[in-house]
């Protein structure tokens, strides 16, 4: 009887550990799967923050243009007024 339980068992164990070391196999390769979609995402990040400042930085360009333009603004009414009124533009 016992010889017959054995002759069962072996064979299950035998499927048990072939079951065992495909899974081991699945699961690093999903690690890894899992690594380079890390990877990516902080290499995805990082370029977000250097875009986003280099955004800001525009941002802050267009301001100072926006001031100076409206400075131009002033001065040539300022210009302009002189002319419509015929003086000297000194």
């Amino acid at each position: 009887m016992i010889t017959l339980v054995r002759a069962e068992i072996t064979p299950l164990r035998e499927e048990i550990a072939s079951v065992r070391d495909d899974l081991a196999s699945h699961r690093s390769e999903t690690l890894a799967n899992f690594d380079a979609v890390w990877k990516r995402f902080y290499r995805l990040e990082s370029d977000h923050y250097s875009l986003a400042a280099g955004v800001n930085r525009l941002e802050g360009r267009v301001a100072g243009l926006d001031t100076r333009v409206a400075g131009l603004d002033t001065r040539l009414a300022a210009v302009e007024q002189k002319l419509d009124r015929g003086s000297p533009l000194a």
